[in-house]
């Protein structure tokens, strides 16, 4: 199990974690979670991520900020920057998929 100050986890998240957490105590006794159907069972997809120092690294964050900072960033691009924002952000919304492919040139 991991412990950072601040860390945030989506509920359906923590809710999963606890599931495996729970399976592993069912396996250390010769159980499995699946011996009880009218339990929730975890999602074995997306565990790994759970397990793994450098995504929890990048999950650790202020969400609020990050999300105040996305307001404040957006009113600054130009009109390309928010068609080409646009394009992507309704491709992810509607769980299109696409492939994107930008460029950024920066020069002082």
């Amino acid at each position: 199990m991991f412990c950072f100050v601040g860390f945030q986890m989506e509920e359906q998240d923590l809710q999963n974690l606890c599931l495996l957490e729970v399976e592993e105590l069912q396996n250390s006794n010769g159980r499995a979670l699946t011996d009880y159907s009218f339990l929730p069972q975890p999602n074995l997809s997306n565990s790994f991520k759970f397990h793994n120092r450098f995504i929890i690294d990048e999950m650790n964050y202020d969400k609020e900020q990050m999300e105040k900072l996305h307001h404040s960033l957006l009113q600054s691009v130009t009109n390309e920057q928010l068609h080409v924002y646009n394009k992507i952000m309704t491709a992810v919304n509607s769980d299109v998929g696409n492939f994107f492919f930008l460029i950024w040139l920066w020069w002082d």
